[in-house]
């Protein structure tokens, strides 16, 4: 195709995750990083930098990933959604939401939970029923998909993103079917690609295999230094699509991520940019010529705080909360062993991080913790211990008495793990190890 002048010019939205904290980064192996470091994302600095950059990307909308109450990070991603939403505003951005309806409880169930997370979003003022975009539920099985038309197509247009591995080339009757439906694709394939209910999907690219799923959700798509995205452009506009989602600003666990990496640079996100400037003028789609090539690049520090952190860790990169819950400990090199417990004594915790430890305050607790691993390696027994009742600043110290019941273990030598612990997220990951013998 030499120009596209004469074809329709649609809306381009982008899937945005709001999911991303210490806890999450360390969920799975990936193989890129952004430029500012492994966010968390209700960090007012990282939401207003995103939303000058989704601005300047010239995108129509965004939609952002929902989950729902029963996921085990809801509260914290809930709160950074909240965070964004209202900076999305601030910039006149439109945004919607995709939520994800995999869960593996009955479909009666995530019907009735679906209806928790709208109430919630509905309290506050995120969606009501005049909502300008549609809602997305995230590849739910026929009967769901079916509920949830039913119980909500009265109050918002409602569709279904979804990918099929064995869809190859459907005939027009199964996507007239699939259309009438409300599914569309999640994405597919260059060559496979097709429009469903007016809307196409692109990805700069695919991969999952280090998540070692089983089966794989589906194939690896290379990027081909951004030749695929150029080809997924090219033959969206080309389906004729009113709306074209990109797959996606920040998914690092599938590498489809636009945002500027350590890997890429800036490559990705200007490469888009370029792309849907050339749809909206009419022009042929193609590589820029003056774009380069994607290349490693340097971190970015969003504020004096976060470079300073960065210094922390030999790639300069900086961990954000990571950095903000850091420890250093001092524990005897042997326990106590009194009626059917170890005990580590007067085990001293200094905050090496960033910022206070909100003891006091904060929703999930701040604790010293202790792993018991068997020379199998599993965790056979947990234990915990109290930071006292104040908040401990940085460059701080508390000493405190750690420990665990070793009633009913097997005779043997034992790993002990001592660290400190945020109830619900994470632990620092400033573990020492002592031998423990029963």
């Amino acid at each position: 195709m030499d120009n596209i002048a004469e074809m329709k010019i649609p809306r381009f939205g982008i899937y945005y995750y709001p999911w991303y904290s210490a806890a999450r980064w360390r969920q799975h192996p990936r193989r890129h990083t952004p430029r500012i470091g492994e966010y968390h994302s209700g960090d007012e600095k990282l939401v207003a930098h995103h939303a000058k950059q989704l601005q300047a990307l010239g995108v129509d909308f965004i939609v952002i990933e929902a989950l729902l109450e029963t996921d085990w990070n809801f509260e914290e991603t809930f709160a950074a959604t909240l965070q964004l939403c209202r900076t999305l505003k601030a910039h006149q951005i439109e945004f919607t939401f995709l939520v994800d309806t995999f869960g593996g409880v009955y479909r009666e169930e995530l019907i009735d939970q679906f209806s928790s997370l709208v109430d919630m979003l509905r309290e506050k003022s995120l969606i009501s029923d005049n909502h300008k975009l549609p809602l997305y539920f995230f590849s739910p099985q026929l009967p769901l998909a079916t509920d949830l038309t039913d119980r909500f197509d009265d109050s918002f247009e409602c569709y279904f993103p979804i990918f099929i591995p064995d869809w190859n080339y459907p005939n027009a009757q199964r996507l007239e079917a699939l259309a009438r439906l409300g599914y569309i694709p999640f994405w597919t394939q260059t060559d496979r690609m097709f429009a469903l209910h007016g809307h196409a999907s692109v990805v700069p690219g695919y991969d999952d295999l280090l998540l070692a799923r089983d089966p794989q959700l589906a194939p690896v798509v290379p990027r081909e230094d951004g030749l695929t995205l150029v080809e997924q452009f090219r033959r969206a506009v080309e389906t004729g699509a009113d709306n074209v989602l990109i797959y996606g600003w920040n998914e690092y666990f599938e590498t489809t991520t636009i945002e500027p990496t350590l890997e890429y640079g800036d490559f990705y996100l200007e490469l888009t940019r370029e792309l849907i400037a050339q749809v909206r003028q009419g022009l042929p789609i193609q590589l820029p010529a003056d774009i380069g090539q994607p290349r490693p690049a340097a971190p970015v520090y969003l504020s004096p705080e976060l470079e300073l952190a960065a210094r922390r860790h030999p790639d300069g990169v900086p961990r954000w909360d990571q950095d903000d819950h850091v420890a250093d400990l001092d524990a005897p090199s042997a326990a106590a062993v009194e009626q059917g417990h170890a005990f580590y004594r007067d085990v001293l915790v200094t905050n090496t991080g960033m910022k206070p430890w909100r003891i006091a305050t904060m929703t999930h607790a701040i604790r010293l913790g202790i792993r018991l691993r068997a020379p199998t390696g599993e965790v056979v027994r947990e234990g915990r211990a109290e930071l006292g009742t104040h908040d401990i600043l940085p460059k701080h110290s508390v000493r405190t008495d750690l420990g665990i019941e070793v009633t009913g273990l097997q005779q043997g030598t034992y790993q002990a793990e001592i660290d400190v612990v945020w109830e619900g997220k994470f632990w620092f990951g400033s573990t020492q190890c002592r031998t423990l013998t029963i």
